[in-house]
């Protein structure tokens, strides 16, 4: 029969798995925008910043997550499949493409330095999966699959998922445009909200400042 993942080890990697999502499509484009190790070149989180090892950790787990769904079983029909190769085989034509294209290290591939850039946002692919722990946080026990569907939410739940979705949209744009908008800083010659939030006074604490930039954004 093989070895096959115990359902609580499931149900752990299922949770570390949804925070490894929330950092990457909440946090990451945060970090990215306002406290980036480098912007010479192209903005980065380098190995002196102390955001380098919680998101290198939870690449790990994302890749642990894709060799642990060739051991876990998946339910067809009603029907327990405990079958190695049934299961491969199902996993490969159905979200294993997806799954590597936002697991996969565009930046050191690119650049051969791991560090985590803009290559890293594929991480944003992971965003289907935060939302659905919201929508539905654990999976059925019997069945092992998600009790919940937007047609059958209750209003509270169905707000919460909407209200999520408004907010992620917005905070990806607020962190755009500020990395678009520092770029041509330099150029700018008029006075903006852009000249504004860059001359805010210097004797700020330097966590309070990004925080203040990201909300003029």
């Amino acid at each position: 029969d093989g070895f096959w993942l115990p359902d609580v080890a499931q149900l752990i990697l299922h949770l570390l798995v949804v925070v490894a999502a929330l950092v990457n499509v909440l946090l990451f484009p945060f970090v990215l925008a306002f406290f980036p190790s480098s912007t010479e070149e192209v903005r980065r989180v380098s190995y002196d910043s102390a955001w380098w090892w919680p998101l290198f950790v939870l690449d790990i787990i994302l890749w642990i997550d894709v060799l642990a769904r060739f051991a876990t079983p998946v339910w067809k029909d009603g029907v327990r499949w405990r079958d190695h190769r049934r299961v491969a085989i199902s996993y490969m034509r159905g979200s294993l493409a997806y799954d590597l294209a936002c697991r996969l290290p565009w930046e050191p591939l690119v650049t051969g330095r791991y560090t985590f850039g803009y290559g890293h946002l594929c991480r944003l692919l992971l965003a289907p999966r935060a939302i659905a722990f919201i929508e539905n946080p654990f999976k059925h026990p019997k069945t092992g699959i998600r009790t919940g569907h937007a047609q059958n939410f209750s209003p509270p739940r169905r707000l919460m998922s909407l209200m999520f979705k408004g907010f992620l949209v917005v905070h990806w744009y607020a962190s755009l445009l500020w990395c678009v908008a520092e770029k041509t800083l330099e150029n700018q010659d008029e006075f903006t909200w852009l000249t504004l939030a860059s001359d805010l006074p210097e004797d700020w604490d330097e966590w309070l400042l990004p925080y203040a930039r990201y909300w003029s954004s």
